[in-house]
């Protein structure tokens, strides 16, 4: 039983093993973006004078954006044998030489990996280096880091991975790991209304009452948010939700808002891939292409939706 749709999520779902999304039709060209007042065969502000180290570092995978300007900030990137610490700084990726903590950062293109994990319990999603402190989303990766650091030159240097937004140390399920920093940002970003469903199981029986005020929203980090929905599941003591913030521990604070105490907290979905039985928890699969495809897809179809709103007056930029 559906308690609430309180908005359209653009919800599309599919089994993780199908990557299910917009099919068909034939290829579209791609224009690139042009800056204000730029006429066309112009060159681009970035070709002229290069682009932010920064960006530079997040499009060639070495981390988000922000985790990025971190490392520049701490003094772990070089430009032409120089230490920067100047996020802002212009490179050109293809003739500057660029390094990371010391490792030369790969020319031209570097490769770019997606995987899917089903995140256990007890693991964190940062890649602060813990001393074996703390277990990490990203240590269940090591098996293919090593079997990637048997194909690479002996001075290649790996991927740098990450989790595309966080889950919260206790909530188990299904988070991308990436090294793509511009898919990170556009999957993870408010505006990409990319909607994420967990199952609540909750230390007794849920009331009717209860779920009404879930569905009715709660105030998190500072703003109020609305679940798109909020759903029955097969027992009275497991509920459904679905939401589109993205906000830390925002399932949480709903059910603590609603006086339900979450016994345990599973993410099943994240826009269009569903979490199966086929991947086990603690298990990694790598995103297939059309998984990879008809997620961005989604995303930039929200994003446009999130613009539209937002010029016509209908909607707060996210």
């Amino acid at each position: 039983m559906v308690v609430c749709s309180a908005r359209d999520g653009g919800r599309r779902s599919g089994g993780a093993g199908a990557g299910a999304g917009r099919g068909g039709g034939g290829k579209r060209r791609r224009r690139r973006r042009r800056s204000v007042g730029q006429q066309e065969g112009e060159p681009s502000r970035e070709e002229l004078e290069g682009m932010r180290l920064a960006k530079a570092l997040a499009h060639a995978g070495v981390a988000s954006r922000r985790k990025c300007e971190e490392m520049i900030f701490d003094g772990l990137i070089s430009v032409n044998g120089q230490t920067c610490t100047l996020p802002q700084t212009r490179v050109h990726p293809g003739k500057d030489e660029i390094s990371v903590d010391g490792t030369p950062l790969q020319r031209g293109r570097a490769r770019k990996y997606y995987f899917l994990v089903n995140k256990p319990n007890g693991f964190i999603c940062s890649n602060v280096d813990t001393r074996g402190t703390s277990k990490r989303v990203v240590d269940l990766l090591q098996p293919f880091l090593d079997e990637l650091r048997q194909k690479l030159p002996e001075d290649a240097m790996l991927p740098r991975l990450y989790t595309v937004g966080r889950l919260d140390v206790a909530t188990t399920g299904l988070i991308i790991v990436t090294n793509d920093g511009a898919f990170s940002q556009l999957i993870s970003h408010p505006s990409s209304q990319i909607t994420k469903e967990y199952y609540v199981t909750s230390d007794k029986p849920v009331t009717k009452a209860q779920l009404r005020t879930l569905s009715e929203g709660a105030e998190v980090d500072g703003a109020w948010v609305t679940p798109v929905q909020v759903f029955t599941l097969e027992t009275q003591d497991r509920f459904g939700v679905e939401v589109i913030d993205g906000r830390n521990r925002e399932v949480r604070v709903l059910c603590e808002n609603a006086g339900v105490n979450v016994k345990t907290l599973k993410r099943v979905r994240i826009g269009n891939i569903r979490l199966t039985g086929a991947l086990r928890l603690g298990a990694v699969t790598e995103m297939t292409e059309k998984q990879r495809r008809n997620l961005t897809r989604l995303a930039d179809d929200g994003r446009r939706r999130n613009a539209k709103a937002v010029r016509e007056g209908t909607e707060p930029a996210s």
